[in-house]
């Protein structure tokens, strides 16, 4: 019960409490607060002469959540709008609590609370929150009348006031006696209606665990953070087989000292081990890049904050790319998806599916942007060593490289050399158009490619192009012989090429696309038949256009959506074999800022157009009709 008022009050929030709190609404980040209180700490810096000084006042509150009451609580929902039935069910959660004490083996209890919120409960937070608008809600009176004033960071800007992450709360206001009345004042009342004890801390220190000004000498300001992670360090001395005793023992083995204490080789350097596992590091934090990636989240006479977040503007527009709504002010949308409806153009993260900027990701960026052959003290050759010619990377030995190129043309695939920028671009491209067999011999290939490679780099022995296709070969066939015993495949295959017709009164509209990036062209098609499986209708097209394959497959689903529509059609079932498409169309989900959510919400404008429609997902081996359509339009059209 709880977590399902919890879920349901979240999205609600950002609507009926202020911008002062950014603790645990959506859209907001504690970020938000540091920022603003590292800016008014400047500014106090930067008008000390002026004839009106302004004050801060750290507020903390002891005990928070223990010692609120709950008659203050119902009457802060109940003034804040919320239903008498809704206010029932928040307290049928935290007032039913019962506790028990063992004590000396005895059992004592049950002990009735009457005040305060149970550590643990999911409504903890979220009641704090609009409890603590009580006292936004006195403070902004204050101001409205006259008796407070927030501080003005430049002149014209807004006048803060508080800011409140949670307990944690920063109150400004002019430096005078009438001010600082008005504020106790205004305390005092909290505190007799809430039950809470506050405690006045003009002493500023720490605001959220960073230091609230930074000066000149910033060693000094920000030791506490080497103290601290020493601290730590030491204590894991006595901790050998913890997971900081085995990097420790790591640590020695890469970068140990020769038996004369010089400076030994560092075999590994700390950039490569700084990388994801997945790319052949060992995982540890590059705490530059991640630092960046932090900074990055956030965004006359700069303060240190400032120049901080002024460092990632090369990562940030590295990541980001316009996201094109209904085109205004741009001057290139050729070969762009274009959205039916009229979302406006919106910067976007590449680096993430959805398209919002995460630490995760653009660490990750950073971390990928090093020179793979690149160690400190040990030279290595970057060139590719079968080719010698270009760089290696991971598309060039298995695609690119010459050497690869005449491998791929032993096999009857033939050189598959779309035009790609990264290996799962390409994994993507020759996936789509691939049956289940040739899908397999192009997984053999690339394993056999990679394997020779580390044969000629380590064993400085290699096959020819034809040896290597033939070794991929081999080993497949012995692959599909160890699984020929298994006849639990077939079975499922055997079942999934089955078509079901559509209930009574409905139709069926299986719909497929194909891509072909060499030409930048887009082909479609999609097959209408009804309940008994009768062929009644189809469609076929192509245009020109590059984009990913999900926006592929979402254009075709759109035009089909158009289609049947105009055909008069209203009890239509959908099918496709685009997983993610159907996935996102089902779901309820905004958040999301890609190109491709565009097209979905196109999707969803169209189906609620329909007097009944659903969409579902279909296995490949459907598709054959509506994939030999799309490809044949293609063909066509070349």
């Amino acid at each position: 019960m709880a977590k399902m008022i919890v879920n349901r009050l979240k999205s609600i929030l950002p609507s009926i409490v202020p911008e002062n709190q950014s603790a645990f609404i959506s859209g907001r980040s504690i970020q938000d607060n540091i920022i603003l209180a590292f800016e008014a700490m400047h500014g106090f810096n930067m008008f000390h002469r002026k004839k009106v000084l302004s004050g801060a006042l750290k507020m903390d509150i002891s005990k928070a959540y223990d010692r609120l009451e709950w008659d203050f609580i119902r009457d802060m929902l109940i003034r804040m709008g919320f239903e008498q039935r809704w206010v029932t069910l928040v307290f049928s959660c935290i007032s039913t609590v019962r506790y028990w004490i063992l004590h000396d083996g005895r059992e004592i209890g049950p002990i009735l609370p009457t005040r305060g919120l149970r550590q643990g409960d999911p409504l903890l937070l979220y009641l704090f929150i609009l409890c603590a608008e009580g006292i936004s809600r006195l403070l902004q009176d204050s101001i409205n009348r006259g008796s407070l004033h927030g501080f003005r960071i430049s002149r014209g800007g807004p006048q803060i006031s508080h800011l409140f992450f949670a307990d944690d709360s920063l109150i400004f206001f002019i430096a005078n006696v009438q001010e600082a009345l008005e504020l106790k004042r205004i305390l005092r009342i909290y505190e007799k209606s809430s039950g809470q004890l506050i405690e006045e801390k003009p002493n500023l220190g720490n605001y959220l665990g960073l230091p609230s000004h930074v000066g000149s000498n910033k060693r000094e300001v920000f030791s506490f953070v080497k103290d601290r992670l020493w601290k730590r360090l030491n204590s894991w001395k006595h901790r050998a087989l913890s997971q900081a005793g085995k990097e420790r023992m790591m640590t020695r083995y890469w970068w140990s000292k020769g038996a004369d204490q010089n400076r030994g080789i560092h075999w590994l350097g700390w950039h490569r081990m700084a990388k994801h596992r997945l790319d052949g590091g060992l995982g540890f934090k590059s705490l530059h890049d991640f630092n960046l990636a932090m900074l990055a989240s956030l965004g006359h006479n700069p303060n240190f904050l400032w120049r901080s977040i002024w460092a990632t503007q090369s990562l940030v527009k590295a990541g980001t790319y316009w996201r094109i709504g209904n085109g205004r002010d741009m001057s290139c949308i050729l070969n762009i998806p274009l959205s039916l409806s009229s979302h406006p153009n919106a910067w976007c993260w590449k680096f993430a599916s959805k398209g919002h900027y995460s630490v995760k990701s653009a660490y990750r960026f950073l971390l990928l942007g090093f020179d793979i052959g690149k160690s400190r003290r040990v030279p290595v050759d970057s060139m590719c060593p079968l080719c010698h010619e270009a760089p290696e990377t991971i598309l060039h030995i298995l695609v690119q490289c010459p050497f690869a190129r005449s491998c791929w043309l032993s096999s009857p695939l033939g050189w598959p050399a779309f035009s790609t920028a990264s290996l799962r671009e390409w994994f993507s491209l020759a996936f789509l158009t691939a049956s289940a067999e040739n899908a397999s011999l192009i997984l053999m290939i690339c394993w056999a490619l990679w394997h020779n490679r580390n044969n000629v780099v380590w064993k400085a022995q290699g096959r020819t192009a034809s040896g290597v296709f033939f070794m991929a070969l081999n080993f497949l066939q012995q692959w599909r012989g160890a699984c020929s015993d298994s006849t639990s495949c077939t079975n499922v295959v055997s079942v999934l090429t089955v078509w079901s017709p559509p209930p009574q009164g409905w139709i069926k509209v299986n719909i497929d696309a194909s891509l072909n990036s060499q030409r930048s062209s887009l082909g479609f098609g999609c097959v209408v038949r009804d309940a008994n499986g009768r062929f009644i209708a189809a469609k076929a097209g192509c245009f020109c256009s590059q984009m990913e394959v999900k926006c592929a497959e979402a254009v075709a689903f759109r035009e089909a959506l158009s289609w049947i529509k105009e055909c008069g059609w209203d009890r239509v079932l959908f099918e496709s074999d685009a997983q993610v498409l159907i996935v996102s169309i089902n779901n309820t989900s905004l958040d999301d800022l890609s190109p491709f959510d565009l097209l979905v919400q196109d999707c969803k404008l169209l189906l609620s157009s329909y007097e009944e429609a659903r969409c579902a997902f279909i296995h490949r081996s459907y598709r054959g009709k509506t994939y030999s359509l799309s490809h044949k339009e293609l063909e066509d059209e070349s």
